[in-house]
């Protein structure tokens, strides 16, 4: 998976088009099933810029021992690899992304490469009293993903 290019505000990778020339049936059917007003105006997603991101509560004394366990490459806390992992997939959060709506943004995203690093990363989460939230593919459409409070996210 291109996980650089990756669409932060919807499915699929930034390369990938979706057109839907000749599907004439599409909009209509979708803003009937959704029960969209007529009039509404079609909104493109905010700018990664302009979402009010609440700063990491992570600094970096307290990174210094998941990075010697894991690496620094493993450990994310860029504005965009948050804001990609604040919500699942589900039509809902995409809303949410795309309004720029996010409250409880992850502090850390984490990619362990192993099992091994898996059980450090828990343990040391354990220790600091810090949340780990597994992100999979990102498919929650039970908001499993999107706890209140949360201080590191982690993908297996």
């Amino acid at each position: 998976m291109d996980i650089q290019n990756l669409r932060w505000w919807g499915w699929g990778t930034l390369a990938q088009s979706f057109d839907l020339k000749g599907r004439t049936a599409f909009w209509p059917g979708l803003e009937r099933m959704l029960e969209l007003p007529a009039d509404r105006e079609p909104s493109p997603p905010v700018s990664l810029e302009e979402i009010d991101l609440r700063l990491t509560r992570l600094d970096d004394r307290l990174l210094t021992s998941p990075r010697k366990l894991l690496g620094d490459e493993a450990i994310f806390t860029y504005r965009r690899t948050r804001a990609e992992h604040a919500y699942g997939k589900s039509y809902r959060d995409l809303i949410r992304l795309r309004a720029g709506y996010i409250p409880h943004p992850p502090d850390a995203v984490v990619y362990p490469a192993d099992e091994g690093e898996v059980a450090a990363l828990l343990a040391w989460a354990a220790d600091s009293d810090i949340a780990v939230i597994p992100f999979g593919g990102g498919g929650s459409v039970l908001s499993g993903v999107e706890p209140q409070r949360v201080h590191v996210r982690c993908l297996y």
